[in-house]
């Protein structure tokens, strides 16, 4: 068994500055969840896959914001800068994973675009790398007699659009466990990038959430087996019901233990 990660709720300054620089903007209405990322090491530090993550990155901006705002020479700057970081981490042979579904498919689909050549390294989604670990191993593992069996899966409309096999890898990885897991059908959330946290959209964006996604959150009872892997639905979901959904990587944890 592999010694279990030391988890620290320390901020760095830089993602202190960033997050006050946010608190700062009268329009950024949304909310920050730091909790995931220990949960995902915590998840990933076990005998079943013998293989820990081994550094995170600093926080770094993407671009995305600038993209989805029109801001096209900002985030071609950025993309350009980055890729250069991203590829010295590959020459390292170090596979890089990302938690966010929006934020991995920047890298992957904005990146190749903006920069017009193909990259020559790769970010993966969480379950793309989880399936990759997963399948090194010769047998799945039993049910967990002391959680549900069956989870539903809210997906990021990024991911479902762009990516629809990201929803069946999170489908095995899931009965690798013995669990269930079954992708819905919903259209966006409302926070569609930074459009949802800007003030004069809050009309359009409940009622978008409302069109799709509240059904599934009408009843307490539902929230421990409805899973949301999209970092924006989820902030969504706690400031229009007030529950925190899960990530599916917090019940892979359950699993594990």
């Amino acid at each position: 068994m592999i010694p279990r990660l030391a988890v620290s709720s320390a901020v760095s300054e830089e993602v202190k500055d960033f997050l006050q620089t946010l608190e700062a903007h009268s329009e950024f209405q949304g909310d920050v969840d730091g909790a995931i990322s220990s949960r995902l090491v915590l998840a990933t530090d076990n005998s079943v896959y013998q293989v820990l993550l081994q550094y995170v990155m600093p926080w770094f901006e993407n671009g995305k914001t600038f993209h989805v705002t029109g801001m096209l020479k900002h985030f071609a700057a950025i993309a350009h800068k980055h890729s250069l970081n991203l590829r010295k981490i590959k020459a390292h042979g170090l596979p890089m994973v990302g938690l966010d579904p929006t934020m991995v498919l920047t890298f992957r689909y904005d990146y190749t675009e903006v920069l017009n050549e193909p990259l020559d390294f790769e970010v993966l989604l969480i379950q793309e790398w989880l399936f990759q670990q997963m399948s090194a191993h010769e047998s799945p593992q039993p049910a967990p007699p002391d959680i549900p069996s069956e989870y539903l899966l809210l997906s990021h409309c990024t991911e479902q659009a762009n990516l629809s096999e990201a929803l069946e890898q999170w489908q095995r990885v899931f009965s690798y466990f013995g669990l269930k897991l079954f992708p819905q059908k919903t259209g966006c959330c409302g926070m569609a990038g930074a459009y949802g946290h800007e003030s004069k959209h809050q009309n359009q964006s409940r009622g978008l959430f409302e069109l799709s996604w509240k059904p599934y959150f009408k009843e307490d009872a539902l929230l421990a087996t409805t899973l949301v892997d999209g970092y924006s639905c989820r902030a969504q979901i706690k400031r229009y019901t007030g529950l925190q959904a899960k990530h599916p990587v917090e019940i892979l944890l359950k699993a594990l233990n």
